[in-house]
């Protein structure tokens, strides 16, 4: 057990050694499509760790070897930090280069990577350019050629300034010493590995992936690892939960309560498998969990698991706030500074015309020139309450910026949004597909080079720019095919490209903010990315939709807390005891679909 491990981790170390080594070159698409952590060279120490922990805990092990055990579960998390999120930092990395440069050749270059942005989503947004199109695929081609020539030329122009400068890549002694006291560190990852017998029909061996978590104490200086299950076990469990949590419940409470029930069941089904066995073996002392999630546990609210006495883990005493990975806790120590005042949307015109902005029923798919937004009438009520809780708290200097109707356009928010403290944005969000034709989504999923068709191949260049194809809805998005040059749809990518050092917070008081592509080892590839790339701190977002009236409550809990003194992860805490204090109040169900979708990313403090 103790070779594998150690032979895993030098596979690892020389994996990354060598993706780092070309990185530098590749634009974010193809940095995707080398992640360090897609193949199984980490990952075939990871089952003999959790054998070595599993005779540890069973006081299988003699102090000697148990010693052993810890230096060596050290050994492997160590690399596993090192190598995950790689190309996020990368990419983050370069931007801040960037945007810092001074020379006006780079500054020539963002703005043409910018413009091509601006061309794709205009031919993107226009309804001509359906199948068989051929002039109008080409042209859209022939953008993404550009774009992606220009990214390829700005990473070579990052790599060569980032030479003159020394960073090492935190690792576990980094992250350790970065550990506030009372808080535990929670990281999950996967492996994968061949069934022990094969079938009985002798078809071949099927490879299965398996969940386990990395846990560390304050205090404590050795970490453990924990096997959670299989994902056949886990994955039905969270979109059960999922599906129980994003569903509103009915009006009448007969059925309310049967509602908040069938979540109940989901939700400790879920706790007993993912929670639980972490849970028992932490400290009593520990009154904050900092979480690293991998793949579909991006999409689960912890706060919101029940307890055993009819309440939920959001009022355990223990704050649960969620990192992209361990050692972005060892880069909040670096002194940066930081923004003032408050740049608040809501409210927001999306047509001119809004007599005709009734809800369009949402498809199973849409692509971006298919997308149309309702009014959010709550959302003005919110911004402005916001920005007079913030002036009631900081003063007028700076004087918040409330953009509302019309005045919320893409290019006011990139005027305005950098040197702020915070951002809220209280629109609605989206994420659609290259394509919805069933056969063309078959083809990209099979396409294996030079034998696609033209469309295939644009369709497959788009999805895997996914920051392409999320955003956020500004003013105008519903009147785009006008031909405006602000068409209303500000994209992730456009974001990731933003000024946003020095934001302490990104508030996203939009539906399903939270959710995107899932890469691994990469995380959500959506805003979350997004607004990590771009620089700011801590990013507040949803995992399904929400409702104007709560979120526009909840949030003013959440700012009230904030400006009170409370980091970011109590005063999100603080937000939900308070809903779930006034459903309780008013005898209302206190399922989790009004009080639990916002969960906090970033920045504990």
């Amino acid at each position: 057990y103790f070779t594998a491990i150690e032979e895993a981790v030098k596979a690892g170390r020389i994996q990354l050694r060598a993706f780092r080594r070309i990185a530098g070159s590749l634009n974010e698409a193809t940095a995707l499509r080398r992640d360090p952590l897609r193949t199984p060279l980490l990952e075939k120490g990871a089952n003999s760790l959790l054998k070595l922990n599993e005779q540890l805990v069973y006081g299988k092990l003699d102090r000697g070897k148990a010693r052993a055990v810890a230096t060596v579960t050290g050994k492997y998390w160590d690399q596993l930090i090192r190598s995950r999120a790689a190309i996020l930092d990368e990419i983050g990395a370069r931007g801040r280069v960037l945007q810092s440069a001074k020379d006006q050749e780079t500054k020539n270059l963002i703005k043409d990577l910018e413009e091509a942005q601006d061309r794709l989503a205009g031919l993107l947004n226009q309804d001509k350019g359906r199948p068989g199109d051929q002039p109008h695929l080409e042209e859209v081609a022939k953008t993404i050629e550009t774009m992606e020539n220009a990214e390829k030329v700005l990473a070579v122009k990052s790599l060569e300034m980032r030479k003159r400068m020394t960073a090492r890549s935190a690792g576990l002694d980094d992250v350790r010493s970065a550990l506030p006291s009372g808080t535990a560190l929670i990281a999950f990852s996967t492996y994968e590995a061949y069934e022990l017998s094969p079938p009985e029909d002798n078809s071949p061996r099927l490879e299965k992936k398996h969940f386990f978590a990395l846990v560390l104490e304050s205090g404590a200086g050795d970490p453990w690892a924990i096997r959670i299950g299989e994902e056949v076990e886990l994955e039905p469990l969270i979109e059960r939960w999922q599906k129980e949590a994003g569903t509103p419940p009915p009006v009448l409470p007969i059925l309310a309560k049967k509602a908040e029930q069938q979540y109940r069941e989901a939700g400790l089904a879920l706790r007993e498998m993912l929670w639980d066995p972490i849970a028992e073996r932490l400290g009593k002392e520990i009154d904050r969990v900092l979480i690293v999630p991998t793949d579909q546990i991006n999409l689960v609210s912890f706060a919101t698991m029940p307890d055993d006495k009819g309440g939920y883990l959001a009022e355990s005493g223990i704050s649960l706030h969620y990192l992209s990975a361990e050692r972005d806790l060892a880069g909040f120590q670096t002194s940066q500074k930081l923004g003032g005042g408050l740049l608040a949307l809501g409210g927001i015109r999306y047509q001119q015309d809004e007599n005709g902005s009734a809800l369009i029923p949402a498809k199973d798919c849409e692509t971006l020139a298919d997308l149309r937004f309702a009014p959010l009438p709550g959302s003005r009520l919110e911004a402005t309450e916001i920005a007079s809780l913030w002036t009631d708290s900081k003063g007028e200097n700076p004087e918040p910026v409330v953009l509302t109707d019309s005045k919320a356009t893409e290019s006011a928010f990139k005027k305005h949004a950098p040197g702020k403290e915070v951002i809220h944005l209280a629109t609605h969000g989206f994420s659609a597909a290259a394509s919805c034709d069933e056969e063309d989504r078959d083809r990209i999923s099979e396409m294996t080079g030079t034998d696609a068709d033209l469309e295939t191949l644009v369709n497959a260049d788009l999805e895997a720019n996914p920051l392409l194809l999320t955003g956020l809805a500004m003013s105008g998005a519903n009147d785009r095919l006008s031909g405006s040059s602000d068409d209303g749809l500000l994209s992730a990518a456009e974001i990731a490209l933003m000024p946003l050092q020095g934001v302490r917070w990104a508030v996203l008081s939009a539906c399903e903010t939270g959710l995107g592509r899932i890469q691994e080892a990469e995380g959500v590839l959506g805003m979350r990315r997004a607004f990590q790339i771009a620089g700011v701190s801590t990013l507040i977002m949803s995992l399904w939709p929400v409702d104007d009236r709560s979120t526009q409550y909840w949030m003013t809990r959440l700012y009230k807390a904030r400006l009170a003194g409370a980091s970011s992860a109590d005063a999100v805490r603080q937000a939900n005891l308070d809903m779930l204090k006034n459903l309780r109040k008013k005898k209302r169900p206190t399922h989790p679909y009004a009080w639990g979708p916002f969960v906090a990313a970033g920045d504990y403090r």
